[in-house]
């Protein structure tokens, strides 16, 4: 990240955790003083040493129900499943959902045929044939196999055949129901082997479960978690981690509650920002609805890809450029430029945030804890194109555990902007003040987005905004705080893109804390973060892709120096290093 590629690793090895298990604190210890990101997370990308096969399969057929129509209808259990050839022991289980696409193509060219059906693809016919969206993972299936992991790929062209006949619910209590009869069938194969596997009976761990799900896939794996924990202690799975891919619903019709990821299940979402088919980042919503309930009891996370599009992320639709689809003018400055991704960093993208994501949340390898701990930078292997700032292209967000964070500044819709969340006063000084809230759209999230100076704005939650000319601050008081068990200062902020607001190559601000005695310690926050730019691209209401997203700012505390961090009072921010700007800015708090 900018200065902050250059300038963080061992300082924020100390600011911001250990290898402590997933959703767990570290105590508080000695740091030094170092730079941001020197250290580069472990690469998981490279084949691991086990020997692996993959076997397609076939189940027969199960029916699937709507949850608003309460109609239903049949679907193949059909995948595909990799692992490794000697198991050895217990491996963890992973199942991975993909999206909504064409379904039925001629061979020659794979022209797709819109008009039928999976089921109803000519049959005995060279020139047709389904299409194999379950394969389209199979480079990172094959990939965590070879690292001890099995890995189920399943097949839902027939959900996609029926999920958009109205009424419906999407698919996604069918995507559901299809995830946990494949969990359910290969448990029973665990248990007596058979069906062509043998070779895993005794040696699948279903306490150790993770779940991805692609576009609208991602809406499914949200439904299976919550239908999982309905069932009786001993048929249900022990689903430890959630991976939304670019996720997208397109209008459930079942409210709002079909959003909730179960607290105990960690929750990872990556999304492209050249996104053209669920443009509307619909998985940041995700991220916002799960961050701040009492009871959560796993940590939720938010990446956005900056030159990432949908399709390029499942090599069978890879023929297909969603944006261009979307942006058939060619217009958009970003992502129709250079800073498009290819194929091939996209695939090199799966490989490594399944990768790292399953192997840390469900196989708890703690050697690839530290990007997810925002201590690591991205290795350059995500960046197969060589990019000049590779780890400057993703922007990362992370919510931990009530117990793990103290609120200063966290908005809903009626907070007082004069008070924080530790019962001081917030003064102002030259800024213009209002908290906003972008609609959620409910059960059709394209139409959300709006309601805040940046408009669209995706990061649907309560935020400040904030707009100044000329030298400005914001000062948060409250009573004496004990900081030290306590790594980072972090806040999520975005800029407005508006002509004007800010200057073209985007912002930067210090920041302060201040301590009983009156001392201060200062640091600027560009040196820290590369997501104080300013959104690319033409205006999103013309086709563009320019739209605002809160992202994480980290800034260690170890490097506020010279203060007792043991009776801080105050935090500062002072907006002079730009002669304008406005910016949206949220859950200013410190984290253990």
């Amino acid at each position: 990240m900018s200065r902050a590629t250059s300038l963080i690793a061992a300082l924020l090895l100390a600011a911001c955790g250990s290898s402590e298990p997933p959703g767990t604190a570290s105590p508080a210890e000695p740091v030094p003083i170092p730079a941001v990101f020197d250290r580069i997370a472990a690469d998981p990308t490279a084949p691991g040493l086990l020997t692996v096969t993959s076997q397609d399969y076939d189940f027969g057929r199960i029916t699937v129900h709507d949850e608003v129509s309460g109609g239903s209808y049949e679907s193949d259990v059909h995948g595909i499943a990799w692992y490794p050839q000697n198991p050895g022991g217990r491996l963890p289980v992973l199942v991975w959902l993909h999206g909504r696409h064409t379904t039925c193509q001629t061979v020659i060219g794979e022209l797709p045929l819109l008009v039928v059906g999976d089921d109803d693809c000519p049959s005995g016919l060279l020139l047709f044939e389904a299409v194999p969206s379950y394969r389209g993972y199979d480079a990172a299936a094959e990939l965590l196999a070879t690292q001890g992991y099995v890995v189920l790929s399943i097949d839902l062209n027939d959900v996609n055949d029926n999920d958009n006949s109205a009424p419906t619910d999407r698919g996604a209590l069918a995507r559901a129901e299809l995830a946990l009869e494949h969990l359910d069938r290969f448990r029973a194969i665990d248990v007596a082997g058979g069906n062509g596997f043998d070779a895993l009976q005794g040696h699948l761990d279903f306490s150790r479960v993770g779940l991805m799900g692609h576009s609208r896939g991602g809406i499914g794996i949200l439904k299976a978690a919550q239908e999982n924990a309905k069932r009786p202690t001993a048929t249900r799975h022990g689903i430890r981690a959630l991976f939304g891919l670019a996720p997208d619903t397109s209008g459930l019709n079942i409210g709002a509650a079909a959003y909730e990821v179960e607290p105990e299940v960690a929750w990872g979402t990556l999304i492209g920002y050249c996104d053209g088919d669920a443009s509307d980042f619909f998985g940041s919503y995700y991220f916002d609805r799960n961050r701040a309930r009492a009871d959560l009891a796993a940590p939720r996370y938010q990446i956005i890809a900056m030159g990432a599009n949908h399709n390029y992320y499942n090599t069978e639709w890879a023929g297909s450029d969603d944006w261009a689809l979307t942006d058939t003018s060619g217009s958009d400055t970003h992502c129709n430029g250079g800073e498009r991704d290819a194929v091939a960093d996209q695939q090199a993208q799966l490989q490594y945030f399944l990768a790292s994501w399953f192997r840390w949340f469900v196989g708890g390898e703690s050697v690839y804890a530290g990007y997810w701990q925002g201590r690591e930078a991205v290795p350059d292997a995500v960046c197969v194109s060589a990019r000049a700032d590779c780890a400057g292209r993703f922007h990362y967000s992370r919510w931990p555990l009530p117990s793990e964070r103290l609120a200063v500044l966290s908005h809903a819709a009626d907070s007082d902007p004069a008070r924080n969340g530790l019962g001081g006063s917030v003064t102002m000084q030259n800024l213009t003040a209002t908290i906003c809230t972008p609609d959620d759209g409910g059960d059709n999230p394209p139409s959300g987005g709006h309601g805040c100076p940046a408009d669209p704005t995706f990061s649907r939650v309560p935020q400040l905004a904030l707009a100044w000319i000329g030298a400005a601050s914001l000062r948060a008081e409250f009573p004496p705080q004990d900081l030290r068990g306590y790594r980072r200062l972090a806040l999520r902020l975005g800029l407005d893109a508006a002509e004007g607001a800010n200057p073209p190559d985007g912002q930067d601000f210090t920041l302060s804390l201040i301590d009983r005695a009156g001392r201060r310690a200062s640091l600027m926050a560009a040196d820290w973060s590369d997501a104080l730019f300013v959104p690319p691209g033409q205006p999103y209401a013309e086709g563009g892709s320019q739209r605002t997203l809160l992202h994480g700012i980290y800034l260690p505390l170890a490097a506020f120096t010279g203060i007792d961090r043991g009776a801080v009072v105050a935090v500062q921010l002072e907006f002079k290093a730009r002669p304008v700007g406005q910016l949206q800015l949220t859950d200013l708090q410190f984290e253990r």
